[in-house]
């Protein structure tokens, strides 16, 4: 099969791929931040949170995101640098016993795709400029990682709980980074997803939990994990035959 029908039929898979200390710790744990005063205004508290996710623009970091239930399990694993507008990351899902894997590397402009199955037949390169900004390839839009920042903006309600933790509802449908494919992926109602989240105490969002099973039981739920703040991640230029990807793919990628 050539690398054009590979990626066509592969890519599906970015369909329903998330796409929201100086070395970090457990991405599945978030690290506890000083106790909020309870007199604190609901703008106040919006404030905080969207302040811990602008943080996540300021270094290199690494970030793990799980899609769990629908019938399917996704996984995206990786490192970015926003300050760069690099990124290197690697999706996968499992469906019905059948593992997809899709690599991406961002760097220098350019975008670098490669499916495992095809990975002797090279990468496809597209420049980040032919992106759309909703489209699921675009994994940095503006220096937002996977447009975690941009989604919480959409938040109807936020409570602050403490230590670190929030909890509220937001509103899928109004995120520039959501393209309409993705929406019902976000349950019956996208406009009233519960979500949780949590900092660090330097005021750094380290997660993200989408409680899809609210809207729509059997969605299962949506994480984001983000840790090794100001680590080194180096990410390169992909070795091997590249080729510009043709615009019948491009075209099933949402670009």
């Amino acid at each position: 099969m050539t690398l054009r029908r590979r990626l066509v039929a592969g890519l599906a898979l970015a369909a329903v791929l998330p796409v929201a200390g100086c070395t970090g710790g457990d991405p599945g744990r978030a690290e506890p931040a000083a106790t909020h005063p309870p007199t604190r205004s609901p703008a106040d508290v919006r404030a905080d949170l969207e302040a811990a996710a602008a943080r996540l623009g300021e270094a290199p970091l690494r970030i793990r995101t799980e899609r769990l239930g629908g019938g399917g399990h996704s996984f995206v694993l990786g490192a970015m640098d926003p300050t760069g507008d690099d990124a290197e990351m690697t999706f996968e899902m499992v469906k019905q016993g059948k593992v997809t894997r899709l690599q991406l590397v961002q760097v220098d402009g350019d975008v670098y795709l490669r499916l495992d199955d095809a990975s002797d037949q090279g990468w496809a390169r597209l420049g980040t400029t032919d992106v759309p900004a909703d489209s699921r390839l675009n994994v940095l839009p503006a220096g937002d990682p996977v447009g975690i920042r941009a989604l919480l903006r959409t938040a109807t309600e936020i409570t602050d709980e403490g230590t670190g933790k929030y909890r509220g509802v937001l509103d899928a449908s109004r995120s520039p980074n959501v393209d309409a494919a993705a929406i019902p992926g976000y349950g019956a109602d996208p406009r009233k997803v519960p979500f949780t989240a949590s900092t660090d105490d330097q005021g750094r969002l380290t997660q993200v939990v989408l409680d899809l099973n609210a809207a729509a039981p059997g969605a299962g739920t949506h994480k984001f994990f983000f840790y090794g703040f100001g680590g080194s991640y180096p990410i390169r230029r992909p070795t091997g035959p590249v080729t510009d990807a043709p615009s019948s793919v491009t075209s099933k990628l949402g670009v």
